[in-house]
């Protein structure tokens, strides 16, 4: 959808005829028309820009950085030290896991 209102802020269609024909808000335009003067997508005046759109499948702008995944909890740190450990214990390839294994394997006959 941000590839869609890009292209028409580039075609120098105004934000009411956007919002009429894609169902979306102003403030969402507005946000979008600022990424793309930023990224040069559009120039000052609302022309094209000197940096073309990127090919279809590839983003318009972006991901923003997932702020969750940057936080850690005070139990992962207290387990970090011990990572390395679990994911061996963990692993199928593991011994532990292997003899445990062979040894229901074997009674379970």
């Amino acid at each position: 959808m941000d590839r869609k209102i890009v292209e028409f802020l580039i075609t120098g269609t105004g934000i009411n005829e956007i919002t009429r024909t894609l169902h979306v808000g102003k403030n969402r335009i507005r946000e979008l028309r600022r990424k793309a003067e930023e990224a040069g997508y559009i120039g000052a005046y609302g022309q094209r820009g000197e940096v073309a759109l990127p090919p279809y499948p590839e983003r318009v702008f972006p991901d923003p950085a997932d702020k969750r995944s940057l936080k850690s909890s005070d139990a992962g740190e207290l387990l970090d030290p011990h990572r390395a450990w679990m994911e061996d214990r963990l692993s199928p390839t593991s011994a532990v896991i292997n003899k445990k294994c062979l040894f229901f394997q074997h009674y379970a006959l």
